[in-house]
């Protein structure tokens, strides 16, 4: 399978089963990562996607942080290259997914979660590859706002702008194939329910090599 230039993804020609792109986003705070995490204890057919970022980082172990860091300089060099299958610039910071490491991964048969930003899950929407799309999101946006100043890893000035910018996020919602729920205290029901949909994707006719 390749992701060209074309934004197409083709098939290969020695019939090994391929994987698929799922899109896991949502507005700043909504828990995509945590839910992510959770979602480990039940099923080993995903990899999580590593985004390269020019975001300084958090500090080691932090749930849902995947990330490789770069200087700005170094980004935009992988941008200038084509090496992005999306980036966009959130929050101050520069953030994109390698297409050379999807690719493999792909080819190999993943489930490929793509964690990122609702500008990059727009970009990917717009390629002509086998993706499926998830939106998390809390029950009340208030929630997502606290979550965001108790964790403690950004400024206040930091906090705020990711609270006024997630007003559109959440107005992209209906733009993505499914929605899970990340209410508060019920973390393992929120990951059940995106673990289900994995499955259903899983099952569908043009994915599975099984044919009458």
């Amino acid at each position: 399978m390749t992701l060209g230039n074309e934004n197409t993804l083709k098939g290969n020609d020695n019939g090994i089963e391929t994987g698929f792109i799922v899109i896991v986003s949502g507005a700043s705070g909504a828990g995509k990562g945590s839910v992510i995490e959770e979602m480990k204890s039940m099923r080993d057919d995903f990899v999580l996607s590593i985004s390269t970022t020019t975001r300084e980082p958090r500090g080691e172990g932090a749930v849902g942080e995947h990330y490789a860091h770069v200087s700005s300089e170094d980004f935009q060099e992988l941008v200038s290259e084509g090496a992005f299958l999306e980036w966009a610039e959130v929050h101050g910071n520069y953030y994109g997914t390698r297409k050379d490491w999807v690719q493999e991964k792909l080819s190999n048969g993943w489930i490929v979660l793509l964690e990122i930003d609702v500008q990059g899950a727009l970009q990917v929407m717009q390629r002509k590859i086998d993706y499926t799309s998830v939106f998390v999101t809390p029950t009340d946006r208030k929630v997502a706002h606290a979550r965001l100043r108790d964790r403690g890893t950004d400024s206040v000035e930091d906090i705020e702008r990711r609270i006024r910018n997630s007003e559109w996020e959440y107005g992209q919602m209906n733009k993505f194939e499914y929605i899970v729920v990340n209410e508060s205290g019920k973390l393992k029901e929120a990951a059940e329910t995106l673990s289900v949909i994995l499955t259903a994707e899983s099952s569908k006719m043009r994915r599975t090599k099984i044919r009458p």
